[in-house]
């Protein structure tokens, strides 16, 4: 074949490879031209001694595997320790070295929290563990539950609000597969216990233990010892029954917090114990680690016992029902060393949004009132005249009403977390403006209470409400709203969840912060997508570890500083003004701008239309809107404006994003 043919077969099928990679997952044509002209340019990456580029590549993709990697064996609990299951993960101080190391931003992080708070052994930092699962793969497989997995991540409370709120502020050192923890002796609670002696007391750790010698860092030229204590475990209800083989809401006794709280219908007489339909917070007995600690050896007597035939099965399981959880040698209860840093009943965080969003207290609230009022074809009726939501919301919302609602023939409300948030704003607006029937009044406001209850917990999240402030209207909202539940619908069954409600005051106070799944979810997007190809594999961990940790650090060398505020996409100059920015989008605090979008002032003096969001010399950020005026309220959570021609600028701290907004005529009505 004449050499000018060879050329042109070969650039054509370089063509279709490059094709090929423009449209994989996650990677642009910009991405491409600069990984290629990097390769290009680089010595040694050609054929050299037999090694290809494929393999340079995938070394260099390993590379920070080999420096952190760490296996532990579990038994599998059916064919009596024959086999075994080992587990890479990474080591968690291990990891959080590497990242202060090779990520200035990480550093520049960890050096503003340690001049703010020094960590001591007398004042150690207070580390935040969270974990849950997500589906990853192709879910139309055969096998979906196979891909199902449970990653851990942490993170420290003094990083700031700014850091836990970004995925950025958060490191990820294991994931595994659902299914491997079912066949494993101890299942997720024997893996938790492994993770938690490696990051706590440094076992199997070449960096040392939070709570004992501390973790050596290495910030602005100097050694830092990282000192910190288990100040937040958090997950839902059922990655809490994992953790520690507690029985969950179906348990006789629902609560971790409570150890004199029952289920509804328990069959004790009223006095010491309470049922979870009680509102009187007086009368609850929190549940002490000493408490915990000698039901687990009490569990364990009896599983002796039992073992020896001194007692009956029954007898064991009716103890076993008595103290909700399950007797687990291989899980972290049953650890004594690990126990003495753990005050796992006073930690433990029922996260707010799985209380109160999905499935939740809220949830509850609106499939009682559709079901009460007959209000759910008005309620869709009224969606569809027109109201807008904010690019970031108008998918959700819309999802809802094409698919989640009307269940044999009625209006049940079953969502996500993301989505009822995105949509209760909505709801409540037509609740106090088109249900004004007397009839409805316990109803309508059962539902508002509730909603006020978000409010206040969102604003304190993004601290626009001081804690303190927070927490006691919070305290008042907590018992007011399941007492306006029970009168509203009193035939209605109470979850535990309703009973979770009352903790929820008292778990910011203690934590000075608000810590939710949300940002775990967005923490599930890069394992999800990474997951996307890999199949159900036995290197499937490591595989998987390897890719989130090798995106989370590219992505983190990129960044100039860690900040809860940036633009997004493309950026632009100016016109006149070099030192400006100009993009369509902006993060701010984990709630994402858009161009189109309505903000308002804080104390919704004016609102507007976002022409631009822009930044200036780097770090003042602020969005430019076509200024609407003031005209009237129209409700307790709603006003009129009417639209102008004039531009203004507004810092991104001043304003807030509207809930929905609709035209009328020649006026705007924002709802928040």
């Amino acid at each position: 074949m004449p050499p000018r043919k060879c050329r042109k077969l070969a650039q054509q099928k370089a063509e279709v490879v490059l094709q090929d990679l423009v449209y994989s997952n996650g990677l642009t044509m910009q991405g491409l031209k600069r990984v290629v002209e990097k390769l290009k340019a680089t010595d040694g990456l050609d054929d050299v001694e037999g090694i290809s580029i494929k393999h340079s590549i995938e070394r260099a993709a390993s590379s920070i595997m080999q420096r952190i990697s760490v296996t532990d064996t579990f038994e599998y609990a059916s064919d009596g320790g024959k086999c075994a299951f080992a587990l890479v993960s990474a080591d968690p101080n291990a990891l959080l070295v590497i990242m202060v190391e090779e990520a200035p931003c990480v550093a520049e992080l960890y050096e503003n929290a340690c001049r703010e708070h020094p960590p001591s052994q007398e004042r150690p930092w207070s580390l935040v563990v969270c974990w849950d699962e997500f589906t990853g793969g192709n879910i139309l497989r055969v096998h979906p539950n196979r891909k199902k997995v449970m990653s851990i991540y942490f993170s420290f409370l003094e990083l700031g609000n700014a850091a836990l709120t970004t995925v950025y502020g958060w490191h990820g050192p294991l994931h595994i597969r659902s299914h491997e923890l079912k066949r494993i002796q101890g299942g997720f609670s024997a893996v938790l216990r492994r993770y938690l002696r490696r990051q706590l007391l440094g076992d199997g750790s070449s960096h040392g233990g939070l709570a004992t010698s501390g973790v050596p860092l290495t910030l602005a030229g100097r050694i830092v010892a990282i000192f910190a204590r288990l100040a937040v475990m958090s997950s839902d209800g059922e990655g809490h029954a994992l953790s520690c083989d507690w029985r969950g809401a179906s348990g006789f006794k629902p609560c971790l917090h409570c150890d004199n709280v029952l289920k509804r219908d328990s069959g004790i007489a009223p006095g010491e114990f309470v049922e979870v339909t009680c509102t009187d917070v007086t009368r609850f007995r929190k549940r002490s680690r000493g408490g915990l600690l000698a039901e687990h050896r009490l569990l364990s007597d009896a599983h002796r016992a039992r073992s020896a035939g001194r007692i009956r099965q029954a007898e064991y399981d009716r103890i076993e029902k008595a103290m909700s959880f399950n007797f687990n040698p291989h899980g972290f209860l049953a650890d004594s060393e690990l126990m003495q840093y753990i005050d796992f009943p006073e930690i433990v965080n029922l996260d707010w949004c799985h209380t109160i969003l999905q499935d939740g207290v809220l949830a509850m609230n609106c499939t009682e009132f559709f079901a009460a009022s007959d209000k759910w074809q008005a309620f869709c009726t009224y969606i569809n005249e027109g109201w807008r939501w904010s690019g970031a919301l108008e998918r959700k919302v819309t999802y809802i009403f094409d698919s989640v609602f009307k269940e044999a023939g009625t209006a049940k409300l079953k969502c996500s977390c993301s989505e009822l948030l995105s949509f209760y704003a909505i709801l409540r607006h037509f609740v106090e403006t088109e249900c004004n029937d007397p009839a409805l009044e316990p109803q309508r406001q059962a539902l508002i209470s509730v909603c006020e209850m978000v409010d206040v917990i969102q604003a304190i999240k993004k601290q626009k409400l001081s804690c303190d402030e927070g927490v006691e209207s919070l305290k008042r909202l907590e018992g007011e709203t399941l007492k306006l539940f029970i009168k509203a619908y009193p035939d209605a069954r109470l979850k535990p969840k309703c009973h979770w409600l009352l903790h929820m005051a008292s778990q910011i106070a203690l934590f000075r912060a608000v810590v939710d799944q949300f940002v775990v979810e967005r923490l599930h997007h890069a394992a999800k997508a990474a997951s996307q190809k890999l199949p159900p594999q036995p290197r499937f961990e490591t595989t998987l570890l390897n890719a989130t940790l090798t995106r989370s650090l590219t992505s983190l060398k990129a960044m100039p500083s860690i900040r809860a505020t940036s633009l997004c996409g493309k950026t632009a100059h100016w016109p006149n003004k070099p030192g400006t920015l100009l993009a369509r989008r902006l993060q701010f605090e984990g709630c994402e701008f858009c161009v189109g979008d309505v903000v308002f002032s804080r104390d919704r003096s004016f609102c507007g239309e976002i022409a631009a969001c822009c930044c200036s010399d780097g770090d003042k950020f602020f969005i430019v809107i076509e200024l609407w005026e003031f005209t009237r309220h129209a409700s307790m959570h709603s006003a009129v404006y009417r639209p102008s021609a004039i531009l203004r600028g507004v810092g991104v701290a001043d304003i807030e994003l509207a809930a929905a907004w609709i035209f009328l005529g020649g006026h705007a009505k924002v709802v928040w």
